[in-house]
């Protein structure tokens, strides 16, 4: 299809997500996070665009262009870059109309030639993603042609929960230490040291020293959140703090003092057991890229932490089979598990389970529309809550399934992978699953691609076919994207 365009007459948008920005925050001056791309929209030319600290103000993130080698010897281009703020509206960081770029130029040509009003504001933030858009165009175009591209970056973090239990504290007798393993090693540190002690009896404070066994790869970045529960797991206090580990072996992080001997008195909770918790997010600012066809804005990015170890137990119940009392049946295959289970993820098995029915009475259930494949991953979701994408057929099937069994955690979890998997091919087909069931979120996202996309995704033999059979909902994609346009 692009062998019919104009390189001479291109405009191209990059829109990049940076996932966990608040740990790209940490780094120091001048280190940057960026991504690469081509263009055939302008000379067939390179460019990358980074981020980097800003050097008077090191709480704000600058933003930069550069040409990469290759292509014409020069090229002049006008071009600006604008944060998509959570609120739904732009918040411009740079317009320039008119620079020329030779290989290896950049903009701003320093670090320290951007302006505090260049700066990515915190504002900009949802849920510790940040998301940019680059408009680019050459200069001296008659006829235009636009180009989308997505890119998507993530700083790559490692979380651990931890809950220690204190049983009769006693203050100046205290040494305690702890190992905790982190699920990767994390370039160099590979488990972190956690040690509880009181210098003598009349020390104020339960003092918390946190050791990394190695650091020599890299200075790996730590946020560590620390709350004291009573018996009963209520929080008395708690206290976040944030250390970046040197590159030598055995760095001693003081974490601030909180936690006073008054607070362990026995009087106010006389069982003597406290637990500590301790929430650690790891990071050495080592950003992974992906390039993709699209992706939903804002959608829930809250990082997963280590599976807990209540939804590991009952994945090793369901997977050892033990005390089951029920039999599902797909196919010429049968699953074994757990009708409390079932019913506290399922109000349709709750029901099927409760009342006087064949399944209640027999132990066996039929699922006579689903393959087995689809019911063993929606039991595994039902046991361990995590859903891991495989391909798109898969989702539909899996998404239908956890709407006839109003699993609506696994719809939802279907429903994002959709939406980060959307192409010109298959827009048209889930534009019609959204609008037949119902699912207003997927809807809107899968119109919102249609609009950044335009002329590429009706230019296309599915479109056609979409709106031969379903003129309403086509009309309602255009509208949007006239409404769109009129705002400009």
């Amino acid at each position: 299809m692009w062998s019919t365009f104009n390189p001479e007459h291109g405009k191209c948008t990059i829109i990049w997500k940076i996932e966990n920005y608040t740990f790209a925050n940490q780094k120091k001056a001048g280190e940057e996070c960026n991504i690469q791309f081509s263009t055939e929209m302008i000379d067939y030319t390179a460019w990358s665009l980074s981020l980097f600290k800003y050097s008077k103000n090191r709480s704000r993130i600058a933003c930069s262009i550069t040409r990469c080698p290759g292509g014409p010897e020069s090229v002049t281009i006008a071009f600006k870059l604008v944060v998509i703020s959570p609120l739904g509206t732009d918040v411009e960081l740079v317009n320039v109309a008119n620079y020329t770029f030779i290989e290896k130029a950049r903009y701003p040509p320093q670090y320290k030639d951007a302006p505090i009003t260049n700066c990515v504001p915190v504002s900009a933030l949802w849920k510790g993603t940040l998301i940019l858009k680059c408009y680019l165009e050459k200069v001296v175009c008659p006829i235009s042609v636009i180009k989308t591209y997505f890119a998507r970056s993530r700083i790559e973090v490692v979380k651990r929960d931890y809950v220690w239990t204190l049983k009769n504290y006693n203050s100046g007798k205290l040494f305690q230490k702890i190992l905790i393993p982190l699920k990767h090693r994390v370039h160099g540190m590979s488990k972190l040291n956690i040690v509880l002690y009181a210098f003598e009896e009349n020390d104020e404070y339960l003092r918390i020293h946190i050791l990394s066994d190695d650091s020599g790869g890299g200075t790996p970045f730590v946020r560590c959140k620390v709350s004291l529960l009573n018996s009963k797991g209520n929080v008395i206090i708690s206290l976040e703090d944030k250390q970046i580990f040197n590159k030598c072996p055995r760095h001693i992080w003081n974490f601030p003092n909180f936690i006073t001997g008054k607070m362990l008195n026995l009087d106010q909770n006389p069982s003597g057991v406290f637990h500590l918790s301790f929430k650690l997010a790891v990071s050495l600012n080592v950003d992974s890229q992906k390039e993709q066809n699209a992706f939903e804005f804002y959608e829930n990015l809250d990082i997963p932490g280590n599976q807990n170890s209540l939804n590991n137990d009952l994945l090793h119940l369901y997977a050892d089979k033990k005390l089951c009392d029920v039999t599902l049946t797909a196919g010429n295959k049968e699953f074994r598990a757990h009708k409390i289970i079932l019913s506290s993820r399922s109000p349709v098995f709750e029901s099927m389970f409760q009342n006087d029915m064949l399944e209640k009475n027999t132990g066996i259930v039929n699922v006579a529309d689903m393959d087995s494949e689809i019911l063993s991953m929606l039991l595994e979701f039902v046991y361990s809550d995590t859903f891991v994408g495989k391909d798109m057929d898969t989702a539909i099937k899996l998404y239908l399934a956890a709407d006839k069994y109003q699993i609506l955690s696994l719809r939802e979890d279907c429903s994002s992978f959709m939406k980060s998997n959307l192409t010109v091919r298959n827009v048209c087909e889930l534009l019609i699953f959204a609008d037949d069931h119902r699912d207003d979120r997927l809807k809107t996202a899968v119109q919102d691609y249609i609009c950044i996309l335009g002329s590429e995704i009706m230019e296309t033999e599915f479109w056609e076919t979409f709106v031969v059979e379903r003129p309403k909902l086509a009309s309602e994609v255009l509208h949007k994207i006239s409404l769109k346009y009129l705002r400009y």
